[in-house]
């Protein structure tokens, strides 16, 4: 599991943008409705987001390695499982979730897409 897909885009684009700069100390909170969840590497979820950030990862199977982002800055991760009854962004991200799975089930993608809403198709985009 990475993060290189979105995740990284979004903390690059805000590099980029200059909303982050290199002398920033980067705190990152990540808050998970508390279903049981698991990463396939050695790791935990927070180390991982971690590793990758900080240290870079390597893709053995392609033999790529990706750099990381903040390699000489500060960074802080913390992943926290929470109950969504007490979050109301969890909440609502589960709703988003539920219905884009809904729409794609039943073949029907095209009534959610709009311009406020950006999808990612994985394995690739389309």
């Amino acid at each position: 599991m990475g993060i290189q897909s979105w995740n990284k885009k979004v903390i690059s684009r805000l590099i980029e943008k200059g909303s982050i700069t290199s002398s920033d100390s980067i705190n990152i909170h990540c808050f998970i409705d508390e279903h049981t969840t698991a990463t396939k590497g050695i790791y935990g979820l927070e180390e991982a987001i971690f590793k990758e950030l900080h240290e870079g990862t390597i893709n053995f199977k392609y033999g790529k390695y990706f750099e990381p982002i903040f390699k000489n800055q500060t960074l802080s991760v913390t992943v926290k499982y929470v109950n969504s009854e007490a979050y109301e962004l969890i909440r609502a991200a589960d709703i988003i979730a539920n219905r884009v799975l809904f729409e794609i089930e039943k073949g029907n993608i095209q009534s959610i897409e709009a311009e406020n809403l950006c999808l990612r198709y994985f394995p690739y985009d389309r």
